[in-house]
């Protein structure tokens, strides 16, 4: 007995484009080069065989087909499943049609799909006879225009099948177009004019490109059904014919930006999805820079993006249009610079630069003008406020979902514990063209050809950008350290969804010997070697400073006593970083208990831990002892022995406002005394809470709106990475401090 199974995974769908009556809406197929191709005789529409082994080899047979075998030399029944003990759901007779005068034929279009049929022959021995079983699969069909409304004044609309096969034969037909109509639609394909109404398109598969002009298709909407000829597969397709013309315009006129962003280019679409515009004019202002566009699909509004800082100069070969992108991901662009022929060393210079807006490239020009704008390019302002913060060791701050996890604490003039990270932040740093320059080059550097965790110092530097860190009180006689970003300081590059034009980086500082409770400033210099500093004499320069200290953890002396409550909470200082995990343990001599607890900052600076413990079923005078260590850097930990002591009345532990007890620390209530002394476990001179999250929420919550240097998404996925230059906005929790 021969079996087959056949899966219909193994079929793949065969997508096929054609060009029908009407319209730069199908755009995507003439942009890119496609032609009327030529076609053949209709496809062969039976299943045919040349004997019952070859039947039983069948891959696929297409439900509604008929089935041929050439040679099957005795008459046979067709049963349901793999043998003959099935129902019998067709007899043939050998001969007894036409199209197999030495074999059989049968009709499938009652069978059903997903079940199993075998033909078994009277006489085994007959030529070409044999037991066979072989299964059907239901052809799918699909067809759509890639647009829903086309004007007459169009060239060409695309109109896409997808299909499990590669050739076959289609009826169509649409109220309202008869068969002469439907033959002047489809006229660059082969066809036939089956009767009055409809038409047939022969071979049907590859890359074929229909062609029409609508001028002689009355406005209105038609429904193109279409019908395989020799299964059941059947699909429709609608379209709008309108007598209006194609139009395109500038959304916003002028439009502007900063040199060295990001700018956007909104442009209105009605009735067509592609055009050209052309930026600046070799005679006024010795640029000229030209983008077409293609739209995939229906969109009245796409904005292009022009990278400013790239544009003209030498670094726009790092991109593969030119400085050129868009936001939409939807559309195609190609774009060139047609003047100069050699790159600027620079940035394109602030001023005027005209645009004009058509219907397609003219050689460097535009075809046909329907718009014109300009784009004013504005001198780049300086940077603003320069800060300093810290996160704890065990966060990442690689990553925008990392970023968005982390606890950031202000710094400045603060205390940095060694392990933690060491972040910086430039406000207003804008220049979001260069920005994404910088995430592109440090995706070739990245270990996985991406840019986070990258060190992007060499990168930042070539834009004559430097971070420093500096030694604030050497020594007598000795002259103070300096890291520099440009030769051993590095700089981490993070990824962020957007920038927005403040730059946040973290400065790895492992390797950099601080000393342990020394001072240090950290410097942010733009340096003449900047593309946007026209004066040789002229460097911006920002500071901010913080005192670097070992890590430390000691319980308060208000620990040595907790009362005979549900909610004993001793107290431990810290100078980790606030949200840094510190793990506690409280050993009585009848038991063992744990609890996490999370670094917290007090208004004035002091950071601390308190977890909570159940002493109520202790007796006075038991004693206790409690450790802590940090969840990470475990050789950081503290212990102390302290008593049970009854627990005081309920009005006696109403906390005080720096968030100790009453201040009497006799031991006899839920928590310890306030204990401020510093002993270099403490906090900074200045509230650590707050202002860090949300200074930096601030840049990153007002919205995703489009507009300025938030706009580098659209040049692909490079964009999204950042890096002390190449953006870190990051996007950080908001954390409940007090």
């Amino acid at each position: 007995m021969i079996r087959n199974r056949l899966d219909a995974d193994t079929h793949r769908p065969i997508v096929v484009t054609f060009i029908v009556f009407g319209a730069v809406l199908a755009g995507s197929v003439a942009f890119a080069g496609a032609a009327s191709a030529e076609y053949g005789s209709p496809a062969t529409e039976d299943a045919s065989f040349d004997d019952g082994a070859a039947l039983a080899e069948a891959d696929p047979i297409w439900l509604g087909q008929t089935v041929v075998v050439e040679t099957y030399g005795s008459d046979a029944q067709i049963h349901e499943g793999f043998d003959d003990d099935g129902e019998v759901v067709a007899t043939v007779f050998a001969g007894d049609h036409e199209a197999a005068p030495d074999g059989v034929v049968f009709e499938t279009a009652d069978l059903e799909t997903g079940r199993a049929y075998t033909i078994v022959p009277q006489n085994e021995s007959a030529p070409g006879a044999a037991e066979a079983t072989f299964r059907f699969e239901r052809e799918d069909l699909d067809a759509a225009f890639e647009t829903d409304v086309v004007t007459r004044e169009a060239e060409s609309v695309a109109l896409t099948f997808e299909s499990d096969r590669d050739a076959q034969n289609v009826e169509v037909t649409a109220d309202g177009l008869s068969a002469g109509d439907l033959a002047d639609v489809f006229s660059s394909h082969a066809a036939t004019d089956d009767e009055e109404g409809s038409l047939t398109l022969g071979s049907v598969g590859g890359d074929d490109t229909l062609a029409l002009d609508p001028s002689d298709v009355d406005p209105g909407t038609y429904a193109f059904e279409f019908a395989v000829t020799d299964t059941n597969a059947t699909a429709t397709a609608t379209i709008e014919v309108v007598d209006e013309d194609p139009e395109r315009a500038f959304a916003d006129a002028p439009v502007a930006g900063e040199r060295g962003s990001i700018v956007e280019v909104p442009i209105e679409l009605e009735y067509v999805d592609e055009g050209a515009v052309r930026l600046g004019d070799r005679e006024t202002v010795g640029f000229e820079s030209i983008v077409e566009f293609d739209v995939e699909g229906d969109r009245d509004e796409i904005t292009l993006l022009l990278n400013t800082h790239v544009a003209g100069s030498e670094p726009q070969a790092q991109y593969d249009e030119d400085g050129w992108g868009v936001v939409e991901g939807d559309v195609e662009i190609d774009a060139e610079t047609v003047y100069p022929d050699d790159p600027f060393e620079t940035p394109i210079e602030a001023g005027d630069y005209p645009l004009v807006l058509g219907d397609r490239r003219a050689g460097e020009g535009i075809g046909t003008v329907e718009d014109r704008s300009s784009l004013s390019i504005d001198r780049r302002t300086p940077p603003g406020t320069f800060s300093v913060y810290t996160a704890p060791a065990e966060d990442e701050v690689v990553g925008l979902e990392s970023l968005q996890a982390a606890t950031i604490t202000d710094a400045d003039e603060g205390r940095i514990a060694r392990h933690d990270h060491l972040l910086v932040r430039v406000d207003d740093f804008g220049a979001g063209g260069a920005v994404d320059l910088v995430s592109r080059l440090a995706e070739g550097i990245g270990e996985r050809g991406e840019s986070d965790g990258t060190d992007v110092s060499p990168l930042i530097a070539s834009e004559g950008i430097y971070l420093e860190v500096v030694e604030l009180e050497p020594g007598p006689n000795e002259e103070a350290t300096v890291w520099n970003s440009s030769d051993d300081l590095a700089v981490r590059a993070a990824n962020v969804e957007h920038y927005r034009g403040d730059l946040v980086g973290a400065i790895e500082y492992d390797d950099l010997d601080l000393s342990p409770f020394e001072s240090y400033e950290v410097r942010f210099k733009v340096t003449p070697e900047s593309s946007y500093i026209d004066d040789p004499d002229l460097e911006l320069e920002q500071t901010a400073e913080f005192e670097f200290v070992e890590r430390d953890l000691e319980w308060s002396e208000g620990a040595e006593t907790l009362g005979t409550t549900a909610g004993a909470s001793p107290r431990a200082w810290t100078n980790v970083a606030p949200g840094t995990t510190i793990e506690t343990s409280l050993r009585t001599h009848d038991g063992f208990d744990t609890a996490a607890a999370t670094v917290e900052s007090r208004d004035d600076g002091y950071r601390y831990v308190e977890p909570t413990y159940d002493l109520g079923d202790q007796s006075p005078g038991a004693e206790y002892e409690l450790t802590a260590t940090d969840a990470v850097y475990t050789d950081l930990e503290a212990t102390l022995v302290g008593d049970v002591v009854e627990a005081a009345p309920a009005e006696g532990d109403e906390p005080t406002e720096d968030g100790g007890s009453d201040g009497s620390d006799d031991g006899t209530g839920g928590g310890d005394g306030a204990d401020e002394t510093d002993n270099d476990t403490g906090g900074t001179d200045a509230d650590e809470n707050g202002t860090a999250s949300d200074a930096i929420d601030d840049a990153v919550e007002s919205g995703e709106d489009g507009s300025g240097d938030d706009a580098t998404s659209g040049f692909g996925p490079a964009v999204a990475v950042g890096s002390l230059l190449a953006a870190t906005i990051a996007v950080l929790r908001r954390r409940p401090d007090r």
